[in-house]
């Protein structure tokens, strides 16, 4: 009886201990997998960053303590030698944990260690990839496809987004009163649609450049443009990745069998959205394994460094020249446990200074007031970068503080850091406006001590901004603008002609001759310039906006060879052979070109103004200059008739320069101005 009490106790031992029966109910929690991961990481011949670690809890799930815990390699790649665990046999501390290390082997492939205790009634499986030694290769390809498809869908987002409100958007800028809080609201909003600060500072520039916009008005949009860039890392924050293969599809169907443009353009918007967070997951995927490499891990931990941390940010942005690219690529590291907050803050004050470089570039063949614009965002942007760094420590504090989470490992950071360093960049340029508002004043006289008024040269374009093009409706803004100044300079052209004539002065038929090679350079250029326009998905508006600036260049450029080409020719001809017009025939031809010289000034003040009903009122005078003329000839004719050989001398010449003006009178754009041609 004795013997079958001990086999049965000792039995019952056996169970428990060997086949986990539900006796016991503690239970072992795998702590080795980062959130959302279902595997590690690491590189062969090398020790995995991050400890495996399990902990053991009690039903109540309370902690054991000093409780045994053992690890075993239980699978490797065939052949793997050297792979190892640091420790096999441990105990449990006050928190319940149990970790070792592993020393992965010289093979690429899947390791399984398990973790289990005698008093737990479960085993942990941890899984471990060993990536191959060439895995380098397969980063640098997956970050730059990863950066090309963020990128790519970002500025599909926001091309079509233009499109759809650019026009407008351009049109409320025009209109906009110095009112600074209204300037940033708008600057947020356009920078939001845009997804770019750079985009709006950019529209800023050719708006100033065309003179539509002065200084002043444009710090209070550069404010808010600096807030609405920090919706893109919002948005990023939010890790939709796994959504991404949706907006994709959903996108792409959209916009390939809609039949309206407006359709279609929404459904790139889709398919942009979704490239943006497909980039973002293979970014965050191919890093993944850097959490395990040693000096990746180092290097890290050198941007706690805030001034080494805001350099990098800067240099790395002004790479990409995408701030909003940028910051989301430190959030995918964040997303992957690399990434903290401390190191986050300053990397995206240095993304914020690295944006500025685009404005920059944008504005160096721009007005004085223009490149003013491009430094206040520089300025804006290094200022607030100092502050932070000043108050770095409680900024980062009160971060944490909103969510109440000082994450350190890295699971804690995969889950927390990404939000955070969203946060710390809206609320870092929400702070920076506030205070910066009652300085704009100051902003404003230091942007001006770094650009001192420059006399600009005439000859050269002065508005056609490159970096526009994007912008299609701010690029025609700009061509408009060049136009005028084109127009201008053929006034000035026509003004002198009638004193040429009258006073056969040399030098100002030389001087008349100059001017037409100034307007020759310029046409060339606003041609070309129209041509890059047309190259972009225009809206009907702007494509019909383009061909009538084709139309009305071609004038310009042609009444300023009439004026060269011929009157001048025939101007010289009075003054080699020593000829004056009669008195009576010049009265006429005065009388008729003043009445050409207020006909082209109210074109193109019809032009300008956008005050097209003036367009029927040239009309009305382009007739009367014909019956003007036929008055002028009948007399001549007359005159002549009547034996007077004092004028017959120069009918030729006469009547030669009366065709030149009704050729300059002739012209259809007045028709162009009222959408008939």
């Amino acid at each position: 009886m004795i013997y079958f009490l001990r086999f049965f106790l000792n039995f019952s031992i056996f169970l428990i201990v060997f086949f986990n029966t539900q006796i016991s109910a503690n239970n072992l929690e795998n702590l080795s997998y980062p959130t959302g991961q279902d595997k590690l990481s690491g590189f062969v011949e090398s020790e995995l960053a991050q400890p495996l670690k399990v902990k053991l809890q009690n039903k109540d799930g309370k902690p054991l303590a000093n409780a045994p815990v053992n690890f075993q390699i239980i699978k490797h790649p065939s052949k793997s030698k050297e792979h190892k665990l640091t420790v096999e046999k441990t105990i449990t501390n006050e928190l319940g944990e149990a970790s070792t290390k592993m020393i992965l082997g010289d093979k690429p492939g899947i390791y399984v260690i398990i973790a289990h205790s005698p008093t737990a009634e479960n085993v942990e499986y941890i899984e471990i990839e060993a990536k191959t030694s060439y895995w380098w290769i397969i980063l640098i390809v997956g970050l730059i496809g990863g950066v090309a498809l963020f990128i790519y869908g970002l500025s599909l987002m926001g091309s079509n987004l233009t499109k759809l409100g650019g026009s407008k958007l351009t049109e409320i800028l025009q209109k906009l009163t110095a009112n600074q809080f209204l300037g940033i609201i708008l600057g947020t909003i356009i920078t939001t649609i845009f997804q770019s600060s750079s985009a709006t500072t950019v529209m800023l520039v050719g708006l100033i450049n065309a003179g539509l916009m002065k200084f002043s008005q444009s710090i209070g949009i550069i404010f808010g443009a600096n807030i609405g860039a920090t919706t893109t890392p919002q948005i990023v924050a939010f890790k939709l990745t796994d959504y991404a293969i949706l907006f994709i599809g959903v996108g792409f169907i959209i916009s390939a069998f809609s039949k309206s443009r407006r359709k279609k353009m929404l459904g790139e918007i889709l398919l942009g959205f979704g490239l943006l967070f497909y980039g973002l997951k293979i970014m965050s995927d191919v890093m993944y394994p850097m959490r395990s490499y040693g000096p990746f891990i180092e290097y890290i931990k050198k941007l706690d460094n805030p001034i080494m941390a805001v350099v990098v940010g800067t240099v790395f942005t002004a790479m990409i020249q995408s701030s909003g690219a940028a910051i989301s690529i430190f959030i995918a590291l964040a997303f992957q446990g690399i990434l903290s907050l401390q190191a986050a803050i300053p990397l995206t004050l240095g993304a914020n200074i690295g944006t500025c470089i685009t404005a920059w570039l944008a504005s160096l063949n721009s007005t004085t007031e223009a490149k003013r614009a491009a430094w206040a965002h520089i300025y804006f942007n290094l200022i607030t970068t100092i502050l932070f760094l000043i108050i770095l420590s409680p900024f980062q504090k009160f971060v944490e503080a909103i969510d109440g989470v000082h994450a350190i490992d890295p699971d804690q950071i995969s889950y927390y850091v990404p939000c955070q360093i969203a946060n710390a960049n809206t609320i870092s340029k929400i702070v920076s406006v506030i205070l910066f508002l009652p300085f704009t004043k100051f902003l404003s006289k230091l942007c001006e001590l770094t650009i001192k008024d420059e006399k600009e040269l005439v000859f050269k374009p002065k508005y056609l901004d490159e970096n526009a093009l994007m912008i299609p409706a701010t690029a025609l803004l700009l061509a408009k603008r060049e136009i005028i100044r084109a127009a201008f300079s053929t006034k000035k052209m026509l003004d002198k002609t009638i004193i040429a004539i009258e006073k056969k002065d040399e030098n100002l038929v030389t001087e008349i001759i100059q001017e037409d090679e100034k307007i020759d350079k310029l046409e060339e250029a606003i041609k070309e310039y129209l041509g890059k326009i047309s190259q972009n998905q225009l809206s009907e508006n702007e494509a019909m906006l383009n061909i009538s600036y084709l139309y009305i260049i071609e004038y310009i450029e042609h009444t300023a060879d009439i004026i060269n080409k011929e009157i001048m020719l025939l101007t010289n001809k009075l003054i080699d052979n020593n000829l004056t017009i009669f008195e009576k025939d010049f009265e006429k031809l005065k009388k008729y070109h003043d009445i050409s010289e207020e006909m082209f000034k109210k074109l193109f003040e019809a032009f300008e103004k956008n005050e097209y009903e003036i367009a029927d009122e040239i009309i009305k005078m382009k007739l009367s200059s014909i019956k003007f003329e036929n008055e002028i000839r009948r007399e001549h004719y007359q005159y002549i008739c009547s034996s007077h050989k004092d004028a017959q001398a120069t009918t030729s010449i006469f009547l030669d320069i009366l065709n030149c003006y009704r050729a300059i009178n002739s012209s259809s754009i007045a028709y162009v101005l009222k959408g008939e041609v």
